[in-house]
C-alpha cells in the first residue's frame, strides 16, 4: 500500500511539474512576438522566398537582347543629346547605364527583405498558422509547389521586363507631347 501511495505521489508531482512548467514561462523561454518572428522566419525559409527573391535582385542587373542603354535610347532618344548607338562614344554610354543599373538594382538585399516580410507577414498568422504552412512547405508537395513558383518568376521575368518597357516608351511618348505643351505655352507667355 505504501509503494502504491508514494507512486501516485510520484505521478502527482510530475504532472503538477510538468503543468507548472507550461503554464509558467520560463526565464529562457522566447515571448509570443518573438516565437512568430522565429515561425514566420522557418517559413519564409521553407517557401524559398529568400531565393525567389535574390534570382529578382540578380536579374535586375541582367540585359535582354538590347543592353540598358540601347533601351533608354529606344524609350527617348532626345535624352542621348546627338549621340546614338552608332556613336564611337557608346560603349561608354552602356557602361554607364550598366552601373547606373548595378545601383537602381541595389535598392535592398535579402536580408532586408526577409526582416520586411516577417514583420508584416507576422500579424495575420498565429503561431497555429505558422505551423501548418512550415509543415506543409517542408513537405515534398510543399518543395514542389515553391520549386513551380521559382519556375513561374523566372519565366513572367522577361514578359514584365518587356510589358514596362512598351509601357514605358507610351508614358514617355505623353510626358513629351504633354511637356512640350507645357513648354510651348511657357514661351508664349511666361509666368
Amino acid at each position: 500500500m505504501k509503494v502504491h501511495i508514494r507512486g501516485r505521489f510520484a505521478i502527482a508531482a510530475t504532472l503538477t511539474a510538468m503543468v507548472a512548467a507550461h503554464a509558467q514561462p520560463s526565464p529562457s523561454s522566447v515571448s509570443s512576438t518573438d516565437s512568430k518572428k522565429q515561425l514566420a522566419a522557418q517559413f519564409f525559409d521553407a517557401a524559398r522566398l529568400g531565393v525567389m527573391y535574390e534570382e529578382l535582385l540578380a536579374r535586375c542587373t541582367e540585359e535582354g537582347p538590347q543592353s540598358f542603354a540601347t533601351q533608354a535610347y529606344t524609350v527617348d532618344p532626345r535624352s542621348f543629346g546627338s549621340l546614338t548607338p552608332k556613336s564611337s562614344y557608346w560603349p561608354d554610354v552602356e557602361a554607364a547605364h550598366r552601373r547606373y543599373r548595378v545601383t537602381v538594382c541595389s535598392y535592398s538585399t535579402g536580408a532586408e527583405f526577409k526582416a520586411f516580410y516577417i514583420e508584416h507577414f507576422l500579424p495575420d498568422l498565429s503561431e497555429a498558422d505558422l505551423r501548418v504552412a512550415i509543415a506543409f512547405y517542408s513537405s515534398p508537395s510543399g518543395q514542389l509547389v515553391a520549386a513551380s513558383s521559382e519556375k513561374f518568376s523566372r519565366a513572367f521575368y522577361p514578359v514584365a521586363s518587356r510589358q514596362m518597357l512598351a509601357a514605358a516608351q507610351a508614358a514617355t511618348a505623353a510626358l513629351q507631347k504633354d511637356m512640350k505643351r507645357i513648354y510651348d505655352a511657357y514661351k508664349l507667355d511666361p509666368k
